[in-house]
């Protein structure tokens, strides 16, 4: 019995990882883009121009 009882357990951890992948597949928002042009003054990427100028930089 104790195979049996592996197995079931087996079978149910993988159900309940399924599940929770599949939960949080679908709750989650739909991924932004990594390095957007108009990306937030607080991103650390982009350094932020001083006075509201436009950014001067390599485009």
């Amino acid at each position: 019995m104790r195979t049996a009882w592996s197995v079931t357990l087996a079978i149910l951890s993988l159900a309940g990882a399924v599940v929770a992948i599949a939960v949080v597949l679908r709750n989650a928002p739909k991924p932004a883009p990594k390095r957007r042009r108009g990306a937030m003054p607080s991103d650390p990427g982009i350094p932020k121009p001083p006075h509201g100028a436009p950014y001067r930089g390599p485009h």
